[in-house]
């Protein structure tokens, strides 16, 4: 049998000679041999590594070294750090000359491969840059990637176009793409394709050259060559005309003879010498009978740089244009009814808590730049690689197994705890100086912070607590803060008539108005526990940039302040304040709305839902509408608070479903225009539980964000099949009335899935818990009982305000003022970071410590549209006087900034989706560089990264 196998082949073989005798074009392969290594999933990070990695690098510079012709990628820069500080000098030296003769290339280079549907802007830059630092510290700014590899996330963001393109790098590899827009793409040669990432925006800034691979990432089976079956049965005479067949089968899919061909898969490469035997015996073949015109395919070792260049050299050499595209690639489908848009929700707490380390972080490194005293940059590295980790796409999607998921908690813990600590002593030095005296920020032994929502110390034991209010956002905080408080010893709450606190902001006998109320509530992060009796006090406050307040409570009783609350909130019950009336209805949720200062209003609608979920981690998956959730009614309670600056009810539906909703009466007209909620909520088996508003507006498309631009979705007015129009939103999501535009949003604190599924419908998700594996390589039901508290602000406005305002908003919710409790006090305490405020529209991302005198500000223009917004940072900075611009560099903050230039690469303005003729702006060019020491101009969501230094320092 074996013998006439090997006759079939060599007659195939023989008339494909005379076939290719007859001048056909070349096809040249280029097998790129990768291992996919992902960052924790069915094993912890270290699991992966002791197991898996270590062996895999390991063998792969062993079997690379062997022959100059052997080429190998490599991707994640967490894993190579790892093995990096743990192999012999020997294994270093040799890994870094085969970097350097570009044996071995580096793609992507970020820390992680990160997931696209739910990091934010920040944490995508700060994962990418972390994995380029350590590239630079270790072989060289040279050898940074200038090609991105996202072959696994599920469905592709603009933001990684946009950011990529601004990192320097030319190319991206895409893999996870609906199979049917896929398909389209292939049969109309459109896999390839120039990919803008912010068309209306920065433009050709974010263009990014994109191939999408036409199958996987994996090698096809037949050429696995890691199994000793495999390569025994699997062997060369049927190899060949395999790759011949397949060879043949791709260049269908593409305009250029170029074949990219992965050669590898999820921890391949352990035995990497079995592997690139095979391949080295496959290309010596192939090279033998192109050599004899036996065939007209040649097979070779490649990297993606050598990949790209040729296959551009082709389209230039052919004038052979590529298509064009400038949305995003989801939701994600893999087969008919499998959309990946479960992950978008998944694990809430880890996603929630994610967030909420790497806004702590962000403060940590803007108060540490901020101070002169102290280096804490080993702390910041140590948290943003654990933050970096969580930026997975199996790690922030909530789809790794449970092991997995408490191991990326552990280290965000660990990162907390370290990033606390910067943060008080940071600002410890920089206050000292600025009072000149000393004061001692520290957290209590007895505080608590409530599931990293709460917003509020538990005091204990004392006559008088001085606090900090601290602000990391670059402009002055106008809010309301919440202060829990212990019921004071030998006190019953419950016959209570006035406050046992008082509030003060200075030295004065003053005390600042404030509401007090007695809580008895259950806290869903203690379980099994007791309710929590307390006390909370409530007020407005004006926090500085960059900066902080003192504010002192004492045990002094407060009549004025006390608010008794109404036990029983019904249909009957109005909200109100002098900028919006909230009608509740009989579900004590929101009926309708009315602006006060326009008197519109606004049919609300809002109920706490349930769809039955069949689906897993990955997938939701749903064939009818949502239902009420079920009432329990022998713990029901709805509870309202009527204060003079907050109006909140408290409505229980059960033990593991609680709603809390307020709004405001201070001084701030814009705070008093909102809404702002608490979803406090369990995950049930096979539920995904949704918050859904049903208005009256007339709105034909969805919007949701991917953490910097909002994009435009079709309501497609059906419930059959919800899980096929979910979408991913990172902060933002509104629908708006096509004739008034009126407009309702939503700012979240964590990433979520939100659709519009008819006409006025806002939905978003907020817990899900499944019984089930849904097939796709977890092999573990996604089980997650654990209980969230989700805080998410929404108000009605216009259109161009909403435009104006929505993202300042969301950052608000992202960055929230966090509370210090002072050890040590002599005097009231306000300081701010800046010497002016910056346009309403700037927002600094990050600010990183170069030197004692030189800082890296990385800044964005939040506004989606108007005019390029100018600014002046000369004394901005409160301990950088008279500094200047000295540098500019690309986002990762370590290249400099350069043209990028990607002008060579051929292209239409035809819609790979739909065959239209795009129109493709040429303004603003690709390169726009800061030309003045002390002026910065950004477009609308550009963002920029500078070195200012102060000559008086």
């Amino acid at each position: 049998m074996y013998k006439i196998f090997v006759l079939l082949n060599i007659i195939i073989l023989l008339f494909y000679g005379v076939f290719v005798s007859a001048d056909q074009d070349l096809i040249k392969i280029h097998f790129i041999c990768h291992s996919h290594c992902d960052a924790g999933w069915l094993k912890t990070f270290e699991g992966y590594y002791t197991q898996d990695v270590n062996t895999i690098l390991t063998h792969v510079v062993d079997a690379v070294s062997k022959n100059e012709k052997r080429r190998f990628v490599w991707s994640e820069m967490g894993f190579l750090e790892r093995w990096w500080n743990s192999t012999t000098s020997d294994y270093r030296d040799r890994f870094t000359k085969m970097i350097k003769e570009k044996r071995i290339e580096i793609i992507n280079g970020g820390w992680v491969m990160n997931d696209e549907a739910n990091p934010t802007v920040d944490a995508v830059i700060r994962h990418l840059a972390d994995g380029h630092r350590f590239i630079t510290d270790h072989f060289g700014e040279e050898f940074l990637p200038r090609s991105g590899w996202q072959i696994d996330p599920f469905g592709h963001s603009t933001l990684s176009a946009y950011i990529q393109a601004q990192m320097g790098y030319k190319h991206i590899v895409l893999d996870r793409i609906h199979y049917k827009i896929k398909k389209q793409m292939g049969n109309n040669k459109d896999l390839q394709f120039l990919w803008r990432g912010s068309p209306d925006t920065v433009g050709a800034k974010s263009d990014i050259l994109a191939h999408t691979l036409d199958d996987f990432y994996f090698s096809p089976e037949k050429l696995y060559f890691e199994p000793p079956g495999n390569i025994e049965y699997y062997n060369l005479e049927r190899n060949i005309p395999d790759i011949i067949t397949y060879a043949n089968n791709k260049t269908a899919y593409f305009k250029s003879p170029h074949i990219l061909f992965p050669m590898g898969g999820d921890f391949f490469f352990k035995k990497a010498e079995s592997w690139m035997d095979r391949i080295d015996l496959i290309v010596q073949r192939f090279e033998e009978m192109y050599n004899q015109k036996k065939t007209n395919v040649k097979v070779v070792y490649s990297t993606l740089e050598q990949f790209f260049a040729e296959t551009l050299e082709w389209h230039q050499k052919n004038n052979v244009p590529m298509n064009y595209h400038d949305y995003d690639f989801f939701p994600y489908a893999d087969k008919v009814d499998h959309y990946w848009t479960g992950y978008y929700t998944s694990r809430p707490k880890l996603k929630g808590d994610s967030r909420t380390i790497s806004s702590k972080l962000r403060s940590a490194e803007i108060y540490h730049s901020l101070q002169q005293k102290e280096d804490f940059g080993w702390a910041i590295k140590d948290a943003s690689k654990n933050c970096s980790i969580l930026q997975h796409h199996d790690a922030i999607t909530g789809t790794a197994r449970q092991p997995v998921v408490q191991d990326y908690f552990s280290r965000l813990y660990h990162a907390n705890g370290g990033l606390d600590h910067l943060t008080q002593t940071s600002i410890s030095h920089y206050v000292n100086k600025l009072a000149g005296s000393e004061i001692y920020l520290k957290a209590e032994d007895n505080s608590t912070v409530l599931d990293f929502e709460t917003i509020g110390a538990v005091i204990n034991g004392k006559k008088s607590v001085p606090i900090l209010l601290t602000n990391s956002l670059n402009w002055q905080r106008n809010d309301v803060f919440s202060i829990r408080l212990d019921l004071p010893k030998n006190t019953d709450g419950a016959s209570l008539t006035k406050c046992p606190f008082t509030l003060k902001d200075k030295d004065s006998k003053d005390a600042l108005p404030f509401d007090c109320t007695y809580r008895d509530e259950i806290f869903l992060d203690s379980p099994g526990k007791p309710k929590k009796q307390f006390i909370q006090l409530d007020f407005y406050c004006e926090i500085p940039a960059f900066g902080g307040k003192s504010f002192i409570v004492s045990k002094e009783d407060s009549q004025e302040s006390w608010v008794p609350s109404v036990n029983r909130v019904d249909k009957n019950t109005v909200m109100s304040t002098n900028e919006i009336t909230l009608l509740i209805g009989d579900n004590s949720l929101i009926s309708s709305l009315k602006m006060m200062e326009s008197g519109k209003e606004f049919k609300v609608g809002q109920t706490l839902q349930e769809y039955s979920d069949n689906g897993g981690a990955y997938l939701f998956r749903s064939h009818s509408p949502p239902k009420p959730i079920t009432i329990n009614n022998s713990v029901y309670s709805a509870s309202f608070y009527n204060g003079k600056l907050v109006k909140e009810a408290f409505v229980k539906f059960s033990d593991n479903e609680m709603v809390r909703y307020r709004i405001y009466e201070s001084p701030s007209k814009d705070l008093n225009k909102k809404i702002h909620f608490n979803f406090i909520i369990g995950g049930k088996d096979d539920v995904q539980s949704v918050m859904l508003f049903q208005t009256d507006l007339k709105n034909k498309y969805l919007y949701s964000d991917n953490g910097l631009e909002l994009l435009k979705r079709q309501v497609p007015n059906t419930k059959d099949e919800p899980h096929t129009n979910y979408y991913p939103s990172v902060q933002l999501s509104m629908i708006t009335d096509d004739a008034s535009k009126d407009t309702l949003v939503c700012a979240g604190d964590r990433s979520r899935g939100v659709a519009s599924l008819v006409m006025g419908e806002l939905e978003f998700a907020l817990h899900r818990s499944l019984i089930a594996d849904d097939d796709k390589g977890l092999v573990e039901p996604a089980r997650d009982y654990q209980p969230v508290n989700i805080r998410t602000t929404c108000y009605f406005d216009t259109l161009s305000n909403v435009l104006k305002n929505s993202r300042r908003d969301a950052l608000m919710v992202e960055h929230p003022l966090r509370p210090m409790l002072i050890a040590r006090y002599k005097s009231h305490i306000q300081f701010s970071g800046l010497h002016h405020e910056l346009p309403e529209n700037i927002h600094i991302l990050s600010i990183e410590k170069k030197s004692k005198s030189s800082l890296i500000l990385r800044v964005v223009n939040i506004r989606e549209m108007g005019s390029p917004t100018t600014f002046d940072i000369r004394n901005l900075l409160s301990e950088y006087p008279s500094a200047s611009i000295t540098r500019e560099y690309d986002l990762t903050n370590i290249r400099l900034y350069n043209n990028n230039d990607i002008s060579h690469i051929l292209h239409s303005n035809t819609s790979i989706i739909d065959g239209t003729q795009k129109s493709i702006s040429t303004h603003p060019p690709r390169y726009t560089p800061i030309l003045s020491k002390t002026v910065v101009t950004l477009l609308p969501l550009e963002i920029k990264s500078f070195e200012i230094t102060s000559n008086t320092l």
